[in-house]
Formats: structure tokens, C-alpha cells, sequence
């Protein structure tokens, strides 16, 4: 199986690896650049403060919570294959339509445009690597590989592609941990520093003081793992003054998804293995680092995986791994009320997870079957 550097941040999701056969059309993109030097384009620097000020300067879009789901009649309705001429990755957009197909020619990466109506519509890129949706569904950020790397490298050099006319900008040679904010702005870090971009004004602001991490939905806090010999041993909550408010080092956490900000930007849920019991465990800590409390464990279970809310803000999904022989075989999707911690379990077999806005389409994938589709009712 092909593997790439696609984030599994609450933007998008990684569905499946393959190959297709995708109709002969043509790419479209044109690149341009901001100056000589190809850098990304600069604007008004803001002065060496807090990334706090800049947060509070710009609204963040906080979904209102829906009415709480009722765990008993939380049921799957039915799973299908998605209907898709995509056999390869595909990273589904914010706008639950558009996607992207990712699918290895020869040495070449290519990304096909898609949607679910219509299917695979045109080829954008060619030669990409790690490629991420905006908020507004209008354009896809990437990386390309310099010919002097031969090792997978997300950092070398990044792009960004509006989606509708093709037209693909060359923003900087040095961009990693992109995340995307829920007011439309990139927030990433280059040489060791914040900035913020605005991919519609094509603008950066920055550099900024500040820490590292997924910021929260109301854009007050950050959550980020604590890395120790190149694995996640812990996790944190830190405020945008770079000020620790909470965190937890004794264990062990999975790479795949381990924490959540619960829609409102309240509360975190995470993923923690304490290494005396090697029992995962699932936890709730307020979003100032307060009133830590564990509402979960499995005895079986080494992690919990790809943990999602539903838009009640008190359903949390998350899927288990008790083994298997396939890549997927033992993953167990469940749901836990985290008031009452009651858990039901909804269904086995799969990998990834995608939530949609109104909580009753489930998207993953299944090893060697590509993408599905779990239905809900409440």
C-alpha cells in the first residue's frame, strides 16, 4: 500500500489507496509566483506580539450544538461502498462534495478533482505530495518533492491551487504543520516560527510568538502532542501566550487522531495508554486544563483511534484496535455518551473516520475495498 503524508485533522480524511484508470483529460494549472524568489506573498508584517492578539482580532465560526443524541436509539442504518470512480486515496473537502483522488503514475503523484455527484472530473496536479482542503472548499494546499530529495518530505516546497480555475501560486520553501482555522486562515510554521495565511488575499501575517498544536474550534487554546524519540508520550493544552494550562507524560498515545476538540472549543477528549496498565483509556479535560476525568477503558484495547464528535458536543465516536490479520480486521467503531459513559458499539472493520456536519454520514475506508459510507439514525 502507497503511504502519504495526508493530515487526519477535523478538515479531511484519508480513504483508501489504489489505482485508477481516470479519463484522458488535462491538467489546467498554471503556475505563478509572487516575486523572484518564489516565496510566498508578503504583506504588512504585524509586530513581534502574541498569536493571542492576532485570534482575537478575527472571528472563528463555533457551530451551535444540536439537541443531545439519545444513545439507545443510535443505530446504523446501513454501510455501503461509496459510489465513486476513485480506487485510490481520497480526501474528502469541507463541503462534503468535492474530493480529491490521489493515486501513484508510474513515479509521479497525481491529484483527480471529484465530486460525489459526478465522479473524477479532471486532473489538477501532477508530482504532489500531502495535500490539504481549505475551509471554504476553494482551494487545496500541497507540497511538491525537490529533485535533490529522494526520501518523502512534506517541507520542501508548498503550493496553493484554486480549485475553479486552476491557477497554483508557489508560497514557501519551508512549511510544515499546516492547520486550517475555522475563520478561513492557514495557520503553519516555517523555520521555527508562526505565520498566518490567508489563502483569498494571499497575504501572511507574522512571525508570531506563540506554541504549537490544533487549535480549538472557538480559537482560545492549542492541544499538541508531547514527542519524545519521535513518539507521542504525552499531551498538552497550552493558551495562545504559549502558557502550559494542562499535561499528561506517562504513556503512551496513537498516531492516529488521539485527541478532539469537542465542537464549542469546551472541552478535549483523548486517547492514553498508561504505561503501568497497557489498558487504553479515554479522557475529558475542560479546555483550561481543569477537572481531568477518565470516562473509558478497554482492557483489550492498546489505543483508541480517529476520535470524532457528533454536533451534540456530548457524543464522541472512536474506534478500537483488539487485533486482527488485516490492516483494518480489529478496528471496532464505537460511540460513548460522555455524560452517563454509556458506550454502544456501531459496527467492525474499517480505518479512518470522517463525520459529517449533521452526524448521520459516517465516511472510512476498508483495506483493499476503498471507501464506505456508514448511515445514522437517532
Amino acid at each position: 500500500m502507497q503511504k502519504f503524508c495526508v493530515s487526519l485533522f477535523a478538515l479531511s480524511i484519508l480513504l483508501g489507496c489504489g489505482a485508477i484508470a481516470p479519463p484522458d483529460t488535462t491538467i489546467v494549472s498554471r503556475t505563478i509566483s509572487a516575486d523572484p524568489t518564489g516565496s510566498i506573498p508578503t504583506s504588512t508584517t504585524l509586530p513581534p506580539v502574541t498569536l493571542s492578539e492576532y485570534l482575537a482580532s478575527k472571528p472563528f465560526v463555533v457551530p451551535t450544538l444540536t439537541v443531545p443524541i439519545d444513545l439507545n436509539r443510535l443505530r446504523v442504518l446501513r454501510i455501503y461502498p461509496m459510489e465513486s470512480n476513485c480506487d485510490g486515496q481520497l480526501i474528502l473537502a469541507p463541503d462534503e462534495n468535492r474530493y480529491l483522488c490521489i493515486q501513484q503514475n508510474g513515479s509521479q503523484i497525481e491529484f483527480w478533482l471529484g465530486t460525489l455527484h459526478a465522479g473524477i472530473e479532471r486532473k489538477l496536479v501532477m508530482g504532489g505530495e500531502c495535500p490539504q482542503w481549505t475551509a471554504d472548499s476553494q482551494y487545496i494546499l500541497y507540497g511538491r518533492r525537490l529533485p535533490q530529495f529522494k526520501a518523502y518530505n512534506c517541507t520542501d516546497r508548498f503550493y496553493q491551487m484554486n480549485v475553479n480555475t486552476g491557477i497554483e501560486i508557489n508560497l514557501n520553501t519551508h512549511i510544515s504543520n499546516l492547520r486550517m482555522l475555522s475563520n478561513g486562515d492557514v495557520l503553519y510554521e516555517s523555520l521555527g516560527e508562526l505565520y498566518v495565511y490567508d489563502p483569498r488575499s494571499q497575504k501572511r501575517l507574522g512571525p508570531f510568538l506563540g506554541t504549537s498544536g490544533e487549535l480549538s474550534p472557538d480559537g482560545q487554546h492549542f492541544a499538541g502532542a508531547i514527542v519524545r524519540e519521535e513518539y507521542a508520550k504525552g499531551i498538552l493544552i497550552a493558551d495562545a501566550d504559549e502558557r502550559n494550562i494542562f499535561s499528561r507524560s506517562d504513556g503512551e498515545y496513537s498516531g492516529s487522531k488521539p485527541f478532539a476538540w469537542s465542537p464549542d472549543g469546551k472541552q478535549l477528549a483523548f486517547s492514553f495508554t498508561p504505561e503501568e496498565t497497557r489498558r487504553a483509556e479515554l479522557w475529558l479535560v475542560n479546555a483550561d486544563g481543569t477537572n481531568p476525568l477518565k470516562i473509558w477503558e478497554e482492557r483489550y484495547a492498546r489505543f483508541f483511534r480517529f476520535l470524532q464528535w457528533m454536533p451534540d458536543g456530548r457524543t464522541l465516536l472512536f474506534v478500537t484496535d483488539g487485533g486482527g490479520t488485516s490492516f483494518d480486521e480489529g478496528y471496532t467503531y464505537k460511540a460513548i455518551d460522555t455524560v452517563n459513559r454509556n458506550v454502544k458499539e456501531l459496527f467492525q472493520h474499517g480505518n479512518g473516520l470522517r463525520v459529517s456536519k449533521s452526524g448521520h454520514t459516517l465516511w472510512f475506508w476498508r483495506d483493499k475495498q476503498g471507501p464506505y459510507i456508514a448511515e445514522l439514525e437517532w
